[in-house]
């Protein structure tokens, strides 16, 4: 536990973390950076896309049929 996540903690006392986003987008470029292959990676802040009401069934529908596009195009090779 580093010095400066000691004094970040929440109301509940538990440790701020970073963003995790920022993190693995930047464990992304760098990995292919190291390849010598060049990569085009968007990020976008998830809190910019939260809604402030309950999702509906439509909702989760869109959101299961994202998620299991996502995994689909990875597997199948279709990642760039």
């Amino acid at each position: 536990e580093s010095e400066v996540n000691r004094n970040n903690r929440d109301a509940s006392g538990n440790i701020k973390l970073p963003d995790v986003g920022l993190w693995l987008k930047q464990q992304i470029n760098d990995h292919f950076a190291k390849a010598k292959v060049e990569v085009n990676l968007k990020y976008i802040d998830p809190t910019y896309m939260i809604r402030t009401v309950p999702p509906n069934a439509n909702d989760q529908i869109y959101c299961s049929l994202l998620g299991q596009s996502a995994v689909h195009g990875a597997m199948a090779g279709y990642s760039g």
